[in-house]
Protein backbone atom coordinates (compact mmCIF):
# COMPACT_ATOMS: atom_id res chain seq x y z
CA UNK A 1 0.00 0.00 0.00
CA UNK A 2 1.47 3.53 -0.97
CA UNK A 3 0.55 5.87 2.06
CA UNK A 4 -0.16 9.11 0.24
CA UNK A 5 -1.77 12.76 1.16
CA UNK A 6 -5.08 13.51 0.06
CA UNK A 7 -6.88 16.53 0.44
CA UNK A 8 -9.69 16.05 2.97
CA UNK A 9 -12.44 17.32 0.65
CA UNK A 10 -11.13 13.96 -1.12
CA UNK A 11 -12.98 11.61 1.46
CA UNK A 12 -16.24 10.83 0.16
CA UNK A 13 -15.10 10.28 -3.41
CA UNK A 14 -12.38 8.00 -2.31
CA UNK A 15 -14.94 6.17 -0.01
CA UNK A 16 -16.93 5.94 -2.51
CA UNK A 17 -14.86 3.79 -5.72
CA UNK A 18 -16.11 1.28 -7.17
CA UNK A 19 -12.82 -0.22 -7.78
CA UNK A 20 -10.10 -0.21 -4.77
CA UNK A 21 -7.11 1.30 -5.02
CA UNK A 22 -3.57 0.24 -3.80
CA UNK A 23 -3.38 3.44 -1.89
CA UNK A 24 -3.39 4.55 1.97
CA UNK A 25 -4.75 7.99 2.54
CA UNK A 26 -4.07 10.09 5.06
CA UNK A 27 -6.23 13.37 5.04
CA UNK A 28 -4.76 16.79 4.97
CA UNK A 29 -6.61 20.13 5.78
CA UNK A 30 -6.50 21.96 2.22
CA UNK A 31 -6.88 25.28 4.01
CA UNK A 32 -3.99 25.21 6.07
CA UNK A 33 -1.99 22.55 4.68
CA UNK A 34 -2.01 20.26 8.19
CA UNK A 35 -2.61 16.60 8.40
CA UNK A 36 -2.84 14.10 11.72
CA UNK A 37 -2.61 10.35 12.26
CA UNK A 38 0.99 9.66 10.11
CA UNK A 39 4.73 10.24 10.56
CA UNK A 40 5.65 12.38 7.28
CA UNK A 41 8.48 10.50 7.05
CA UNK A 42 6.19 7.47 5.81
CA UNK A 43 4.26 9.33 3.11
CA UNK A 44 5.20 8.60 -0.31
CA UNK A 45 2.30 10.31 -2.61
CA UNK A 46 1.33 13.66 -2.57
CA UNK A 47 -1.97 15.26 -4.19
CA UNK A 48 -1.39 18.97 -4.56
CA UNK A 49 -4.49 21.55 -5.66
CA UNK A 50 -3.21 24.54 -5.52
CA UNK A 51 0.76 25.69 -5.19
CA UNK A 52 0.44 26.20 -1.43
CA UNK A 53 0.11 22.58 -0.87
CA UNK A 54 3.77 22.75 -2.07
CA UNK A 55 4.55 23.25 1.60
CA UNK A 56 3.61 19.78 2.71
CA UNK A 57 6.96 18.78 0.57
CA UNK A 58 9.25 19.47 3.04
CA UNK A 59 7.53 17.69 5.64
CA UNK A 60 7.55 14.45 3.93
CA UNK A 61 11.53 13.37 3.38
CA UNK A 62 10.73 10.10 1.36
CA UNK A 63 8.29 11.73 -1.02
CA UNK A 64 8.47 9.97 -4.08
CA UNK A 65 5.30 11.06 -6.66
CA UNK A 66 3.13 14.62 -6.14
CA UNK A 67 0.28 14.57 -8.92
CA UNK A 68 -2.10 17.77 -9.96
CA UNK A 69 -5.66 17.28 -10.79
CA UNK A 70 -5.13 19.79 -13.51
CA UNK A 71 -3.22 19.34 -17.13
CA UNK A 72 -1.09 22.58 -16.79
CA UNK A 73 1.09 21.87 -14.20
CA UNK A 74 4.83 23.51 -16.64
CA UNK A 75 4.77 26.39 -14.17
CA UNK A 76 5.11 24.86 -11.20
CA UNK A 77 8.34 22.03 -12.86
CA UNK A 78 10.94 25.21 -12.02
CA UNK A 79 9.18 25.96 -7.94
CA UNK A 80 12.02 25.09 -6.22
CA UNK A 81 10.36 22.68 -3.51
CA UNK A 82 9.93 20.69 -6.38
CA UNK A 83 12.82 21.01 -8.65
CA UNK A 84 15.34 20.35 -5.66
CA UNK A 85 13.80 17.09 -4.84
CA UNK A 86 14.20 13.92 -6.59
CA UNK A 87 10.66 13.83 -7.55
CA UNK A 88 7.97 12.44 -9.94
CA UNK A 89 5.30 14.65 -11.37
CA UNK A 90 2.50 13.69 -12.80
CA UNK A 91 -0.98 15.57 -13.94
CA UNK A 92 -4.72 14.79 -15.26
CA UNK A 93 -5.14 14.22 -18.90
CA UNK A 94 -8.21 14.15 -21.02
CA UNK A 95 -10.78 14.94 -18.15
CA UNK A 96 -12.72 17.97 -19.62
CA UNK A 97 -11.94 18.40 -23.25
CA UNK A 98 -15.72 18.80 -23.88
CA UNK A 99 -16.41 20.78 -20.76
CA UNK A 100 -13.79 23.55 -21.91
CA UNK A 101 -15.09 23.32 -25.53
CA UNK A 102 -18.63 24.11 -24.21
CA UNK A 103 -17.16 26.84 -22.40
CA UNK A 104 -15.47 28.45 -26.06
CA UNK A 105 -18.81 28.23 -27.37
CA UNK A 106 -20.43 30.11 -24.55
CA UNK A 107 -18.18 32.66 -25.26
CA UNK A 108 -17.97 32.89 -29.01
CA UNK A 109 -21.89 33.13 -28.46
CA UNK A 110 -21.93 35.29 -26.36
CA UNK A 111 -19.64 37.67 -28.29
CA UNK A 112 -20.85 37.35 -31.98
CA UNK A 113 -24.87 37.66 -30.42
CA UNK A 114 -23.46 40.66 -28.06
CA UNK A 115 -25.47 38.91 -25.18
CA UNK A 116 -23.04 41.30 -22.62
CA UNK A 117 -23.40 44.58 -24.80
CA UNK A 118 -27.48 43.92 -25.08
CA UNK A 119 -27.64 43.40 -21.28
CA UNK A 120 -25.75 46.75 -20.39
CA UNK A 121 -28.15 48.77 -22.64
CA UNK A 122 -30.85 46.87 -21.18
CA UNK A 123 -30.19 47.92 -17.39
CA UNK A 124 -29.04 51.72 -18.42
CA UNK A 125 -32.83 51.67 -19.74
CA UNK A 126 -31.70 51.83 -23.48
CA UNK A 127 -33.45 50.00 -26.30
CA UNK A 128 -32.33 48.96 -30.03
CA UNK A 129 -34.15 50.22 -32.52
CA UNK A 130 -35.23 47.52 -35.90
CA UNK A 131 -31.22 47.62 -36.73
CA UNK A 132 -28.92 44.94 -37.08
CA UNK A 133 -27.57 43.85 -34.05
CA UNK A 134 -26.02 40.61 -34.10
CA UNK A 135 -24.53 38.13 -36.77
CA UNK A 136 -25.73 34.83 -37.43
CA UNK A 137 -23.55 31.82 -36.89
CA UNK A 138 -23.81 30.70 -40.67
CA UNK A 139 -22.62 33.55 -41.99
CA UNK A 140 -19.19 33.70 -39.93
CA UNK A 141 -15.94 31.92 -40.32
CA UNK A 142 -14.30 30.84 -36.83
CA UNK A 143 -10.87 29.99 -36.88
CA UNK A 144 -9.01 27.16 -34.39
CA UNK A 145 -5.82 27.26 -33.21
CA UNK A 146 -4.58 24.05 -32.89
CA UNK A 147 -6.49 20.48 -33.03
CA UNK A 148 -5.55 18.52 -29.70
CA UNK A 149 -8.59 17.73 -27.78
CA UNK A 150 -10.39 20.60 -26.74
CA UNK A 151 -9.85 22.31 -30.58
CA UNK A 152 -11.47 18.90 -32.45
CA UNK A 153 -14.38 19.04 -29.56
CA UNK A 154 -14.75 22.87 -30.75
CA UNK A 155 -14.71 21.78 -34.18
CA UNK A 156 -17.62 19.13 -33.39
CA UNK A 157 -19.63 21.75 -31.84
CA UNK A 158 -19.29 24.03 -34.71
CA UNK A 159 -20.09 21.79 -37.22
CA UNK A 160 -23.60 21.53 -35.72
CA UNK A 161 -24.09 25.53 -36.26
CA UNK A 162 -23.32 25.48 -39.99
CA UNK A 163 -20.43 28.41 -39.75
CA UNK A 164 -17.26 27.91 -42.07
CA UNK A 165 -14.46 26.10 -40.33
CA UNK A 166 -10.98 27.41 -40.82
CA UNK A 167 -7.99 25.15 -38.10
CA UNK A 168 -4.32 25.47 -37.92
CA UNK A 169 -2.66 22.50 -36.60
CA UNK A 170 1.40 21.72 -36.79
CA UNK A 171 0.58 18.77 -38.02
CA UNK A 172 -1.46 20.03 -40.94
CA UNK A 173 -4.40 18.39 -42.34
CA UNK A 174 -5.88 15.76 -40.73
CA UNK A 175 -8.48 13.42 -41.78
CA UNK A 176 -10.75 13.98 -38.63
CA UNK A 177 -10.77 17.70 -39.65
CA UNK A 178 -11.58 16.90 -43.45
CA UNK A 179 -14.55 15.26 -42.59
CA UNK A 180 -15.96 17.40 -41.00
CA UNK A 181 -15.60 19.81 -43.67
CA UNK A 182 -13.08 22.04 -41.78
CA UNK A 183 -10.09 24.02 -44.02
CA UNK A 184 -6.58 23.74 -42.94
CA UNK A 185 -4.87 27.50 -42.95
CA UNK A 186 -1.39 28.53 -42.16
CA UNK A 187 -2.06 30.84 -39.40
CA UNK A 188 -1.37 34.53 -40.81
CA UNK A 189 -3.99 33.52 -43.63
CA UNK A 190 -6.50 32.36 -40.71
CA UNK A 191 -5.57 34.86 -38.49
CA UNK A 192 -7.13 37.17 -41.77
CA UNK A 193 -9.68 35.23 -43.00
CA UNK A 194 -11.21 34.51 -39.51
CA UNK A 195 -14.64 36.52 -37.95
CA UNK A 196 -13.78 34.77 -34.65
CA UNK A 197 -10.50 32.97 -33.90
CA UNK A 198 -10.15 30.71 -30.80
CA UNK A 199 -6.82 29.31 -29.35
CA UNK A 200 -6.75 25.46 -28.17
CA UNK A 201 -2.96 24.91 -27.59
CA UNK A 202 -0.71 23.39 -25.08
CA UNK A 203 1.37 25.61 -23.19
CA UNK A 204 5.23 24.86 -23.84
CA UNK A 205 8.44 27.12 -24.53
CA UNK A 206 6.97 26.14 -28.82
CA UNK A 207 4.24 28.48 -27.93
CA UNK A 208 5.12 31.04 -25.00
CA UNK A 209 3.53 34.08 -27.02
CA UNK A 210 2.53 31.74 -30.28
CA UNK A 211 0.26 34.91 -30.53
CA UNK A 212 1.65 37.92 -30.66
CA UNK A 213 1.79 41.76 -31.45
CA UNK A 214 2.31 40.49 -35.15
CA UNK A 215 -0.53 37.55 -34.85
CA UNK A 216 -2.73 40.07 -33.92
CA UNK A 217 -1.78 43.16 -36.23
CA UNK A 218 -3.37 40.29 -38.92
CA UNK A 219 -6.95 39.47 -37.47
CA UNK A 220 -9.80 40.44 -39.54
CA UNK A 221 -11.40 43.61 -38.61
CA UNK A 222 -13.99 43.75 -36.65
CA UNK A 223 -12.97 40.09 -35.39
CA UNK A 224 -13.01 38.35 -32.26
CA UNK A 225 -10.69 36.73 -29.96
CA UNK A 226 -11.11 33.93 -27.68
CA UNK A 227 -8.69 32.02 -25.29
CA UNK A 228 -9.54 29.22 -22.91
CA UNK A 229 -6.07 27.24 -23.46
CA UNK A 230 -3.49 28.89 -21.19
CA UNK A 231 -2.43 32.91 -20.80
CA UNK A 232 1.09 32.25 -21.83
CA UNK A 233 0.53 31.40 -25.15
CA UNK A 234 -0.55 35.04 -25.96
CA UNK A 235 0.81 38.09 -25.47
CA UNK A 236 -1.90 39.90 -23.48
CA UNK A 237 -0.19 43.22 -23.62
CA UNK A 238 -0.32 42.63 -27.28
CA UNK A 239 -4.05 41.78 -27.15
CA UNK A 240 -5.03 44.72 -25.30
CA UNK A 241 -3.27 47.48 -27.52
CA UNK A 242 -5.29 45.28 -30.43
CA UNK A 243 -8.23 46.24 -29.02
CA UNK A 244 -7.64 49.74 -27.79
CA UNK A 245 -6.50 50.34 -31.38
CA UNK A 246 -9.74 48.75 -32.97
CA UNK A 247 -8.16 45.89 -34.82
CA UNK A 248 -10.88 44.14 -33.10
CA UNK A 249 -13.98 44.03 -31.68
CA UNK A 250 -13.40 42.31 -28.89
CA UNK A 251 -12.23 39.50 -27.13
CA UNK A 252 -13.21 36.48 -24.02
CA UNK A 253 -10.82 34.94 -21.70
CA UNK A 254 -10.84 32.74 -19.60
CA UNK A 255 -6.64 31.84 -18.43
CA UNK A 256 -4.86 35.38 -17.23
CA UNK A 257 -1.12 35.74 -16.55
CA UNK A 258 -1.71 35.88 -12.93
CA UNK A 259 -4.33 34.41 -11.09
CA UNK A 260 -6.64 35.68 -9.57
CA UNK A 261 -6.98 39.06 -11.61
CA UNK A 262 -5.82 41.70 -10.06
CA UNK A 263 -8.27 43.92 -9.12
CA UNK A 264 -8.00 47.16 -11.37
CA UNK A 265 -6.44 44.91 -14.30
CA UNK A 266 -6.87 47.32 -17.71
CA UNK A 267 -9.12 43.81 -18.66
CA UNK A 268 -11.61 44.50 -15.50
CA UNK A 269 -12.13 48.16 -16.84
CA UNK A 270 -12.90 47.09 -21.27
CA UNK A 271 -16.59 46.25 -21.76
CA UNK A 272 -15.96 44.71 -24.86
CA UNK A 273 -14.01 42.00 -23.33
CA UNK A 274 -15.63 38.90 -21.33
CA UNK A 275 -13.66 37.70 -18.33
CA UNK A 276 -14.25 34.28 -16.55
CA UNK A 277 -12.47 32.62 -13.54
CA UNK A 278 -10.82 29.75 -15.38
CA UNK A 279 -13.80 27.54 -14.94
CA UNK A 280 -14.03 26.33 -18.28
CA UNK A 281 -13.15 22.70 -16.94
CA UNK A 282 -15.31 23.42 -13.38
CA UNK A 283 -18.15 20.95 -13.98
CA UNK A 284 -18.61 18.33 -11.12
CA UNK A 285 -18.15 15.74 -13.76
CA UNK A 286 -15.02 17.13 -14.55
CA UNK A 287 -13.39 17.31 -11.29
CA UNK A 288 -14.55 13.87 -10.15
CA UNK A 289 -12.52 13.13 -13.31
CA UNK A 290 -9.76 15.05 -12.33
CA UNK A 291 -9.48 13.72 -9.06
CA UNK A 292 -9.91 10.09 -10.18
CA UNK A 293 -7.09 10.22 -12.35
CA UNK A 294 -4.47 11.47 -9.30
CA UNK A 295 -5.65 8.58 -7.68
CA UNK A 296 -4.76 6.23 -10.64
CA UNK A 297 -1.65 7.99 -10.96
CA UNK A 298 -1.24 6.81 -7.33
CA UNK A 299 -2.45 3.35 -7.13
CA UNK A 300 -0.71 2.52 -11.04
CA UNK A 301 2.98 3.83 -8.88
CA UNK A 302 2.06 1.77 -6.19
CA UNK A 303 2.21 -1.08 -8.52
CA UNK A 304 4.94 -0.50 -9.71
CA UNK A 305 4.44 1.62 -13.24
CA UNK A 306 3.54 5.05 -13.84
CA UNK A 307 1.35 7.01 -15.80
CA UNK A 308 0.61 10.81 -16.72
CA UNK A 309 4.52 11.56 -15.92
CA UNK A 310 4.98 15.02 -16.72
CA UNK A 311 8.28 15.52 -15.58
CA UNK A 312 10.78 15.18 -12.40
CA UNK A 313 13.23 12.84 -11.46
CA UNK A 314 12.15 9.32 -12.49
Amino acid sequence: MLKALLPETWHQMFSNLSEPMHIEPYWFDPERCIYSGVNGEDIAGLVCESESHLDLIERCPKLRLVTFPGTGVESLLSHPKIANRQLIICNSRDYASREVAEHTIALLLALVKRINEGDQLVRAGTWVDNEPWSRSLQDISVGIVGLGDVGRQVMTLLRSMNCKIFYYSRKGETEFARQLGAIPLELNKLLAESDVVTVHLASNEETYKFIGKNEFKLMKSGSYFINTSRAAIIDTDALLDCINERQIRGAALDVFDEEPLPLGNPLQKMRNVLLSPHVGAQTPRAIFQARLECLKNLDTFSRGSLRNVVGGHL
